[in-house]
């Protein structure tokens, strides 16, 4: 009890001495705030598929890569008198899965401005061992990866799509996701039903990556934020956040609002560039001071992250107390984001 006294004595003495210099004409305060993102990444979509290659003309394939032969060029070995099978499903799996903790650090340091690797590439293997997301490579990688064809289309979803081409393999049991054709960064494995490879045929592997706000209460990472990723995972040139806002807006954060509306309701807004920013690991750190001199006499209600210095595109936002701004008083605030793949 004599410890929980002086705790509670402490305390009243310092909220005491704040009211005192917070009357203090003179003296520049402080407000503190601290936003909290999470952004999941999840595999969502694996599909495997063949077909037979039939007589069509396939340059480099062994045995219908030369015209003339019977393999290639249909009955008169003649281009475009070919046939080729149609995809055959052999296995389609829906299930959410984490991908590896190694991808969750490759979007931090893309959010971070760091250099940061995509996937590019799929492996196959005759590895059985349970995938796990701590897995950093595969089980036993066979034959030489392909370089998949991206699709970012679909709102913050990424696919990654190939096929292997005139292999004789048996016992394939494992397909990864990699950053480039050699070593790289494994991004997802996935362990299938045993497929037997013949050269008569073609075997494609089709995976979709998602990525989603798992922020909870009143702080939303959004949609338009979430795209900026998928177009980096997707190959092409997303734009890291590097701004903060601040404005008087009494909006609900929703998934589907943007930098055009997200202040809806508000008259009165500040953007200013991040102070610093940091990464711990799978944990990007933005930091941003609003001076004393801006938004006087207003109550701030909201705050975001932008990648411009107007317009641009808002990653995450939350909602708050209101804060009664003064010119006596700056707000110090910090927004971390933790890049999650449960």
């Amino acid at each position: 009890m004599s410890e929980l006294g002086q705790a509670l004595a402490q305390g009243i003495n310092e909220r005491d001495s704040i009211r005192a210099n917070q009357t203090s004409p003179s003296t520049i305060h402080n407000y503190f705030v601290f936003g909290r993102y999470r952004i999941k990444v999840s595999k969502s979509y694996f599909k495997s598929e063949s077909r037979t290659v039939g007589t069509a003309f396939i340059l480099g394939h062994s045995t219908n890569g030369v015209l003339g032969t019977s393999g290639a060029g249909g009955n008169d070995n003649v281009l475009g008198e070919a046939t080729m099978g149609s995809w055959t499903e052999i296995e389609t799996d829906n299930s959410s899965e984490p991908v590896t903790n190694l991808t969750t650090l490759e979007v931090a340091k893309w959010l971070n401005s760091e250099s940061a690797d995509n996937p590019t590439h799929i492996a196959i293997g005759t590895g059985s061992t349970a995938y796990d997301k701590s897995n950093d490579d595969m089980v036993s990688e066979v034959q030489t990866r392909i370089e998949g064809t991206m699709d970012y289309g679909t709102s913050k979803t990424v696919q990654i799509q190939g096929h292997f081409n005139d292999l004789s393999q048996s016992g394939i049991t494992e397909v990864g996701i990699f950053t480039a054709s050699s070593s790289g960064t494994l991004y997802y494995r996935k362990v299938v039903s045993s497929i037997n490879m013949a050269l008569t045929s073609q075997y494609r592997f089709t995976i979709k990556f998602v990525l989603s706000d798992a922020s909870g209460g009143d702080s939303k990472v959004v949609d338009e934020g979430l795209n900026e990723i998928r177009d980096w995972m997707g190959g092409s040139s997303g734009t890291a956040p590097t701004y903060a806002e601040w404005n008087d807006s009494t909006t609900t954060p929703a998934s589907n609002q943007t930098a055009a509306d997200w202040d809806a309701g508000g008259s009165n807004e500040d953007r200013n560039i991040f102070n610093n920013q940091s990464r711990v690991d799978n944990i990007v750190i933005f930091k941003t001071t609003l001076p004393a001199a801006d938004l006087g006499s207003v109550s701030i209600t909201k705050s975001g992250t932008f990648n411009d210095s107007s317009n641009g595109n808002l990653f995450g936002q939350m909602k708050y107390g209101a804060i009664d701004k003064s010119t006596l008083f700056q707000v110090y605030e910090e927004d971390r984001y933790i890049i999650t793949n449960t």
